[in-house]
């Protein structure tokens, strides 16, 4: 028996062969183990190393309970080129193609990609063309007939020729690809543009003469130095116009000119120094005693003054003039007087006309 025990390890395979106790009673109990190594004497015994592969049920403890059977490997073959140290997945689905796990080159594990999921290509092609599907099948592929060098990329491209976008519509103020139809319709040609809208434009500094634009804001502040100091009354042409004396000659006035009577308000005391700012022809109401004073503008030039006595009318006396002529101010209510002043090289002369 020890002789029999003694060719367990004769294959020269690294896994001996197989070493299954199986009960005699059932085949259903079994259990294979591997031989692994060499059978070791143990004097009056042999010894094995087993490594276990699989195993089902109990077996009998009796010892005429359990076949022992043993089947040899056979011997190893030639080596090849390899090492023989590549390693497999624990687990894999049928018909997968295995690829590489990792970059050793020494493991394999499942791709999840099925042989019957691949695609068959052409016959011939040329280099660094573009696959594209040949049919409907999604099984076949064909030559393109496009080089990838062809093709621009999406990140920074570089276009040739004259390539073509959709034209954005107009006013589109985003990162669409503004084409040529798109920038023509947008923006005026240099020459004789037409503008709409608000156009703006730098302003050209006060007094300056040139082809430059003419902004609103450069013709605001030009017209403003012509009109410095001058009233709302009188600042535009039509206004000067109406109120200028014109003369057809230069001794014969032929036409006359009309003015509005400038009120003054109401004096009740202190003095009242009249003035032809602002109009010639003015109007007064004495509602108190007060003094008539000449007045102190420079120049020569005639006011014509209504005064109306107000029902607190009070005395008037005058003061500074060179002249006074006329009728004598009363305080009764409802009274009105004109009063002619004209001031020159001469002197200030005041004029009283009582009007009832």
């Amino acid at each position: 028996m020890s002789g029999v025990l003694d060719t367990f390890d004769d294959s020269t395979n690294t896994i001996k062969g197989q070493l299954t106790l199986r009960s005699k009673a059932s085949a259903a109990i079994a259990y294979v183990y591997n031989v692994t190594g060499s059978v070791v004497d143990g004097t009056g015994y042999r010894k094995l190393t087993l490594a276990y592969v699989s195993g089902a049920g109990t077996l009998p403890t009796t010892a005429d309970g359990i076949w022992l059977i043993f089947t040899r490997a056979g011997d190893r073959g030639a080596d090849g080129t390899g090492v023989g140290d590549f390693t497999g997945p624990a687990s894999s689905v049928t018909d997968n193609i295995v690829t590489f796990a990792g970059t050793t080159g020494k493991a394999g594990k499942d791709s999840g990609v099925a042989v019957g999921s691949l695609v068959a290509g052409p016959a011939s092609a040329a280099a660094d063309n573009i696959a594209t599907f040949n049919g409907a099948t999604g099984k076949l592929v064909k030559d393109s007939g496009v080089a990838v060098g062809s093709l621009a990329p999406k990140a920074s491209p570089t276009f040739t020729g004259t390539p073509t976008a959709p034209t954005a519509a107009a006013g589109t103020n985003s990162t669409q690809i503004a084409t040529t139809a798109y920038v023509d319709t947008t923006f005026a040609p240099r020459a004789s543009p037409t503008l709409t809208g608000t156009p703006a434009a730098p302003t050209a500094a006060p007094g300056t003469n040139t082809t430059q634009i003419a902004t609103t804001g450069f013709v605001k502040a030009a017209i403003d130095v012509v009109l410095g100091g001058v009233s709302a009354a009188f600042d535009t042409l039509s206004e000067i116009a109406t109120a200028m004396v014109r003369k057809d000659a230069d001794t014969t006035l032929t036409g006359g000119y009309f003015g509005t009577d400038v009120s003054d308000g109401t004096i009740s005391t202190g003095a009242y120094t009249p003035s032809p700012a602002g109009g010639n022809f003015r109007s007064m109401t004495n509602n108190g005693t007060h003094t008539l004073a000449a007045p102190s503008a420079s120049g020569s030039y005639s006011l014509v003054i209504d005064y109306t006595n107000g029902a607190s009318a009070g005395a008037v006396t005058t003061s500074g003039f060179t002249k006074v002529t006329g009728d004598a101010f009363t305080t009764s209510s409802g009274q009105k007087f004109r009063l002619f002043i004209t001031k020159g090289q001469g002197g200030t002369h005041l004029h009283v006309q009582a009007l009832q």
